[in-house]
Formats: C-alpha cells, sequence, structure tokens
C-alpha cells in the first residue's frame, strides 16, 4: 500500500492524461472486436446459408450430367454461377473492413474467396465443356448402361465419354490442385462444411493416372467390340454367331486387369470411409469383376466348343429321365449341333433310331468289368443302351462311334442333356406353348414332357402307333422354343445366367459333354462338364447310379435318397463313412391302373415291377464294403472294379410298387485324405412329382 500511494505520489497530469488514453484505447478495441465479431458470426451463418445453395446447384448439376440431361444441367449451372456470383458480390462489401481488423476473420475471407474462385473455375472449365460435350454427342442416359444393350448405340456412347475424359482430364487435375491449397477455415461450421472435399485432391491424385487410361485402357475397346459386333447380331438364320461371345469374351480378358487395378485402389487405405459416395461404384465394380471371372473360367470351354477355328460337328442327346438309366436316361431324341464358319446351328431332334444304330463302332471294345456290370445282353448287345454305364465319356464314345459307323461321319462330340435342363432355362426365358395347346413353364415343364404326355397319348387308342413319334415330337419342339427364346432378344447378361444353367446341371449330371480331342476333353474335364467317374483321391466322391433295365416309363416313380453318416478315423489317416441308400417305387394304384391301357407306360411285362441295376462306386483310391439290405428277397450285392474303383452292384432285381429297399454299405477314402466325400447320384424326377399345370385366371388349365 506504502507503495501503491508512493507510485500515486510520483504520477504528474500528464501521466494520468496517458493513462486514460490508453486504457480508452485498449476498451475501444475490445468493443470493437466484440461487434466485429457478433457480425461477424452472423454474416457467417449467412454465407453458410449461400454455401448450401451452392451445394445443392453442384450436387443437381452432376446428378443432371450423370443422366444426360442437359437442359437440367445447364440450370443448376445457372443458379450456381448466380450464388457464386452474389457470395462474391457480399464478401467484397466494404462492410467486412471492420471484421479485417482481426486476423482469423481476414484470413476466412480470404479463405472463403478462393474458395469461390475455385467453383467458379470448376464450372467454366468443367461442367460447362461436359455439358456441351453431352449435348453435342447426345448421349443417352447413364442409365442404360447395362448388359442388356452391348450394341452400336452404347459403343458410340463409350466413345462420346472417352472424348470427354479426355478433354477434360487436364482441368480436373488443375481444380483438384487448387482445391488442395485451398486453407482452412477457422470458423468451425464452415470447415466442418468443406472438410470431406479435402479428401477429393488425394482421391484424385490416386485416380488421375488410371482416369486418364480409361478411354484407351476400358471405354474405346469396349465400344469397338460393341460397334463391329453387337450383341443382337448373335442370332443369324438358323443358328448363332459365335464369334459376337468371343469377341465379348476377347474383351472382357482384355479390360479385366484394368478393372481390378480400380477396384484395388479404390480399397486402399480409408478411401471408401472418407468418400462413402465411392462405395457404390466399389460395388458395381465387384459386380463387373464377378462377370470377368466367369468369362474367364469359361473362355477355354467356349474356344474349345466353336473357338478354334475348325468346323465341328456333335451329337446333341437327349436322355429320356422317364426311361431311367445310370447314364440319365435312354437317348430317346438326338438332335446335331454344327460350327462352321463361326456359325452354330442347330439340327432337329430326331427319335434315336433314325440316328443311332444298334450296332457300335468297329473302334469300341469291352472289358470284363464292362461286361460284367454292365450286361452283355443289354450295354454290349446295343449301342443305344450304352446309358446303362454311368460313365459319361465312355457312354458317349459309344454312341459317337456308332453314329460314324452308319454315317461315316465322326462327331467331334457328344452333348448330353436331360429335360431338367430346359425347365431351368425357363426363368431367362419364360413359358412356351406348344402345337398341342399346353403351356409349359418353370413349374410345369419336366413332369409334363416326362410324365403327362405319356398317359396323353399312349393311354388313348387313337394315337395307338403313334404315341411314340408324338411324345418325342412334343419334347423336340419344346426344346426348339427354348432355344428361340433365348436368341430372339440376346444380351450378355442372359448368356451368363445361361452358363450358370450350364454349370448347375452339370454338377448333378443334368448336362455332360464329351470331345473326342484329348486336349479339349481335358478342358471340359476340369470345368467339371464331363461327367466321368470320379478319379481325384483328395476330392472324394461316392457314386449311386441306377438303371430299370426294361422298356417302360417308370422313371417318374424312382426314388433314390442318399445319406453319408459322420466319418471315423482310421490307422492309416483314412475315413470311413457309413452310407444309406433307400430306393422306392412310389407309383400308386391309379396310376397302374392307367397305366394298364398301355403296357409300354408301366411295362407290359412287369406291371409297375422296376427291373433294377444298382451301382455302388467307392471314392478314388478307397474302397466300399459291408454291403447290406432288407429287400425281402435274396438280394445280394457283389463287388468288381471299373477303371480303377471299387464297385458294388446288384443286378435284375425288382422293386415293387410301393416297395422300398434300404441299402447300407461302408465307404473308406484314400489314406490320408480326411476330406468328407460329395455324393453324385443318377438325376431321377421325384422332386418334380408335385409340379401342377399353369392354372388361367378365368380357373382353366392349359
Amino acid at each position: 500500500m506504502r507503495l501503491i500511494k508512493k507510485l500515486k505520489g510520483q504520477f504528474t497530469a500528464r501521466d494520468k492524461k496517458k493513462l486514460i488514453i490508453i486504457v480508452s484505447a485498449v476498451a475501444l478495441a475490445l468493443i470493437l472486436i466484440i461487434v466485429a465479431g457478433i457480425y461477424y458470426f452472423a454474416a457467417v451463418k449467412s454465407l453458410k446459408d449461400d454455401y448450401d445453395k451452392l451445394k445443392f446447384s453442384i450436387t443437381a448439376c452432376l446428378n443432371s450430367l450423370k443422366t444426360g440431361d442437359t437442359v437440367l444441367a445447364n440450370a443448376a449451372i445457372s443458379d450456381l454461377d448466380a450464388t457464386s456470383s452474389k457470395m462474391r458480390t457480399e464478401l467484397n462489401d466494404g462492410k467486412w473492413a471492420l471484421p479485417r481488423v482481426i486476423p482469423p476473420v481476414s484470413e476466412d475471407l480470404d479463405t472463403a474467396i478462393q474458395a469461390l474462385d475455385i467453383v467458379d473455375k470448376a464450372s467454366d472449365t468443367i461442367l460447362k465443356p461436359a455439358s456441351d460435350a453431352i449435348k453435342e454427342s447426345g448421349m443417352p442416359q447413364i442409365k442404360s448402361v447395362t448388359l442388356d444393350n452391348m450394341g452400336p448405340d452404347l459403343g458410340k456412347m463409350f466413345y462420346a465419354y472417352s472424348d470427354v475424359i479426355d478433354k477434360l482430364c487436364p482441368a480436373l487435375t488443375d481444380v483438384m490442385n487448387d482445391l488442395d491449397q485451398l486453407p482452412k477455415f477457422n470458423i468451425g461450421m464452415l470447415e466442418n462444411k468443406i472438410s470431406k472435399y479435402r479428401a477429393f485432391p488425394d482421391a484424385t491424385e490416386q485416380f488421375m493416372p488410371l482416369i486418364k487410361q480409361a478411354p484407351d485402357e476400358l471405354l474405346r475397346p469396349a465400344a469397338d467390340v460393341m460397334s463391329e459386333k453387337p450383341f443382337s447380331k448373335l442370332k443369324v438364320k438358323g443358328g448363332m454367331d459365335t464369334s459376337i461371345i468371343l469377341s465379348y469374351i476377347d474383351l472382357g480378358m482384355q479390360i479385366k486387369p484394368f478393372i481390378g487395378e480400380i477396384d484395388l485402389k479404390m480399397k486402399e487405405g480409408n478411401l471408401l470411409e472418407r468418400i462413402p459416395e465411392l462405395k457404390k461404384l466399389s460395388k458395381k465394380l465387384d459386380d463387373i469383376s464377378s462377370y470377368m471371372d466367369e468369362l474367364e473360367r469359361y473362355e477355354p470351354l467356349m474356344k474349345a466348343l466353336v473357338g478354334d477355328g475348325k468346323d465341328k460337328f456333335y451329337l446333341v442327346v437327349a436322355q429320356n429321365s422317364a426311361e431311367l438309366r445310370a447314364c440319365g436316361g435312354f437317348p430317346g431324341s438326338v438332335g446335331t449341333a454344327t460350327v462352321k464358319n463361326n456359325i452354330l446351328k442347330f439340327g432337329d431332334f430326331k427319335t434315336v433310331y433314325d440316328v443311332i444304330p444298334q450296332k457300335h463302332g468297329s473302334s469300341i471294345k469291352f472289358s470284363e468289368a464292362e461286361v460284367k456290370l454292365f450286361h452283355e445282353d443289354w450295354y454290349v448287345a446295343k449301342a443305344r443302351s450304352a446309358s446303362a454305364n454311368p460313365d459319361f465319356p465312355r457312354c458317349a464314345e459309344i454312341w459317337a462311334a456308332a453314329y460314324g459307323r452308319n454315317h461315316k461321319k465322326k462327331p467331334d462330340g457328344v452333348i448330353s442333356l436331360t429335360p431338367h435342363i430346359i425347365q431351368r432355362l425357363m426363368p431367362i426365358t419364360g413359358p412356351v406353348t406348344l402345337s398341342n395347346g399346353k403351356t409349359l413353364d418353370e413349374n410345369y415343364c419336366i413332369w409334363y414332357l416326362q410324365h403327362d404326355v405319356y398317359f396323353e397319348y399312349f393311354g388313348d387308342p387313337k394315337y395307338k402307333g403313334k404315341a411314340n413319334d408324338i411324345t418325342d415330337g412334343l419334347f423336340a419342339e419344346t426344346a426348339t422354343k427354348v432355344e428361340d427364346k433365348l436368341l430372339d432378344k440376346p444380351n450378355v447378361k442372359n448368356m451368363l445366367k445361361l452358363l450358370e444353367v450350364l454349370e448347375e446341371s452339370s454338377k448333378d449330371r443334368v448336362f455332360m459333354i464329351w470331345m473326342k480331342d484329348e486336349e479339349e476333353q481335358k478342358i471340359v474335364k476340369d470345368l467339371g462338364f464331363d461327367g466321368g467317374m470320379n478319379d481325384d483321391p483328395e476330392n472324394p466322391e461316392i457314386g449311386v447310379y441306377y438303371s430299370i433295365k426294361a422298356a417302360n416309363k417308370l422313371g417318374p416313380y424312382v426314388s433314390l435318397a442318399t445319406k453319408v453318416g459322420k466319418g471315423e478315423l482310421n490307422k492309416d489317416g483314412s475315413m470311413s463313412y457309413d452310407v444309406t441308400v433307400e430306393l422306392s417305387n412310389t407309383i400308386d394304384d391309379e396310376t397302374l391302373d392307367l397305366g394298364r391301357y398301355n403296357g409300354y407306360i408301366t411295362s407290359t411285362k412287369y406291371g409297375g415291377n422296376m427291373k433294377s441295376v444298382i451301382y455302388f462306386f467307392a471314392p478314388a483310391g478307397g474302397k466300399a464294403d459291408s454291403f447290406k439290405n432288407d429287400a425281402p428277397y435274396n438280394l445280394r450285392v457283389k463287388k468288381t472294379k471299373y477303371n480303377g474303383l471299387e464297385v458294388g452292384y446288384a443286378s435284375e432285381f425288382f422293386v415293387y410298387p410301393g416297395m422300398t429297399i434300404v441299402f447300407n454299405y461302408t465307404v473308406t477314402t484314400a489314406p490320408g485324405v480326411t476330406k468328407k466325400p460329395s455324393i453324385s447320384v443318377t438325376p431321377t424326377l421325384t422332386e418334380f412329382a408335385d409340379s401342377k399345370p399353369t392354372e388361367q385366371q378365368d380357373g382353366s388349365v392349359k
């Protein structure tokens, strides 16, 4: 206190005056800062509102450009320019002179002006030129870029996109560089608004090399193929131009590395988290990549079938599951397929009796195991009965040799299908209506062709002597109509769906291929289309195959259910599994009565009793033993080997109407193989027994 009093005493009037001035100046400065701050924050709120309008205009413009709507895009650009001009006028107003005395305010004002410069540059160098380019090129909406319209129109669109990218890449780089140099706002709410755009320069730097490559690596190659090989030209008179399919496969292989590079780049680091908009593009790229993978996988098969530059000739055998055989069925109808000058044509299906003779080709010699397993009076005696053998490559070889004997022309391969595949194609093609007025769809096709049709024609005396030709003809008509619908409006998506159906059908032996050329057959086998016996101990397979050794249509009443139990580890590292097979004859009394009007349906000689042959194949390198069954008669399962595989078999026993025979046995894998075996069985019709005709709105049935 003394010191203070002493200092007070030393102050002169002049000193007091100076102190008052300093205090007043500080107070005035504080007042100015408070007033400026209040004014600044109020103005920032107004700028933020204008920024929202700016953002809305940019978003509207980009969305319009995506859809090719240049009218809306130009309107959005006009709104963008007007909002930018308004904000610039606001920021240049003299009223900001006072707030500028505060450094953070001054810095934010400069940042805002720089941001507007970037917006204006983007409008002049990117948005307006893009809108003009789209308008001049007449590019359709982006949503039309689908796998359904691979043709010249889409090709022109891709050419136009290529030109736009080439033109805009330098401007985009320039704008991104400017954005990268933009200082941060001191005010949090403005910085939060613009923060996500600060990731753009980094993303652009990563992607710019790929963006620049896109025209030459993706768009123009795709446009070239679509312009020269439009998918709309796939169908030609009487067939299809396979060079178009091969062109798209080659295109897929050409652009796949580039697509993969883009996809990998997008998933690097945390880019997808920083820019959520990229997630949709990433998902689209994943879809495209999966298409590319499918094309790559099927490329060897397609080129083996149609793409080696040579003419090709194939038998197409429809195995009738109603006349069940171990390999699929009796080959009731046989067609042909030829490839000449890249044009694939399918010939009409004809009855097997007109195509494949009974005598075997001179090249066919039978092993002791074949005679024992598949019967000298059946398989060995008649080439048409080759499907008694479940080994499709051997079966196809026999059919091809027999055909060559009579026609002096050896097939390059044999393609087998059962009617199952026609029904599986109907989700792609839609239903077909036959000449007899029946409409077949994905719910009723198989049961009609493999069951109802026989009672309709074999059960009616007026069709006596003609029923077989009529029923075979209806199958051929169905196959032809489905084929025509597949080719009516072809597109890549449906072709990929077709390949998916074929692959699914190869797994359950509904669709199989055999090629005479050994290298081509290896390609078929590697893809799993060969229908051969398992020869890979590391991927064990249990085979259960069944034949009816009689002329009848009892196939729809065969139920063949196989279960594999839990495995037990053996000392040598192999695994043993209990296997249960239930074989049933599901025919009912009413059907038996109907069948008596024509014995061919239920077998005149056996009256609904299934004269049966069953085979139990062990996994490669393994064994099958300890066979038991509960048949009411002395049914013995014998054993032999076929091409190195152990086989248990029971021949020419009967399964009576309503009867089920349960077989139990043990399979053991090769030593050291612990993988559970898969199951391969003869495809039956049991699952379609509840199929019904399509009901119309008026209650009638087609």
